[in-house]
């Protein structure tokens, strides 16, 4: 089962602080969650040349920018998740990440990627983790959340997020053992030598 949340925008009418060149819509993109940061520090919106949305910040903050989704974790138990995203950071001063968690009953599965600075680069970049329940108990997680959130100055740009759902056996058989590990056992040399691989 395969999610898409494809990232599109409403433009709408805001104040800012920040002039947008001609390609450039503001508002935060529909479907998505704004954090209380945003429309303060921060400010989102929709570029139609990078088809890409984005958060951006003219000055630092230690306040969170964020965009993100939250949806019942139910259908995604004892499921395998990966997140997919492309993302953009032209040299972003601070933090940005992006992440999947599920939450509930004090309990916390959790994991993220930092988007990293390479200006001029899309970066393809994907997490995962298994939402995996102990047999017999009823999972006390309620919640599944997605989301790129930042912390700094400057801007990222991010499109074309999609969440892939599988069940955790078939997760299990991409991380199988590996096939070095059938390799029969040799003498041990000195040293290491010839790692260029020279004739």
């Amino acid at each position: 089962m395969q999610i898409k949340a494809l990232l599109a925008c409403l433009a709408v009418a805001t104040a800012l602080n920040v002039k947008l060149s001609a390609t450039e819509f503001p508002g935060v993109p529909h479907g998505w969650i704004a954090s209380p940061a945003v429309g303060v520090q921060y400010q989102a919106g929709y570029d139609s040349e990078m088809q890409a949305a984005f958060l951006s910040s003219q000055s630092a903050s230690d306040q969170l920018g964020a965009l993100t989704q939250t949806v019942d974790v139910q259908p995604y138990l004892n499921r395998h998740l990966t997140l997919y995203i492309e993302a953009r950071n032209d040299g972003f001063e601070g933090k940005a990440e992006f992440f999947l968690q599920a939450k509930g009953g004090g309990s916390t599965h959790s994991t993220s990627a930092n988007i990293e600075a390479k200006p001029g680069v899309w970066q393809k970049l994907h997490i995962a983790m298994g939402v995996e329940t102990a047999n017999g108990f009823k999972s006390p997680l309620k919640t599944l959340e997605l989301g790129v959130v930042a912390r700094g100055k400057g801007r990222i740009w991010f499109r074309n997020a999609a969440l892939e759902s599988q069940s955790l056996e078939a997760a299990r058989k991409l991380y199988e053992q590996p096939i070095h590990s059938k390799l029969p056992d040799q003498e041990a040399g000195s040293a290491l030598n010839n790692l260029e691989f020279k004739p």
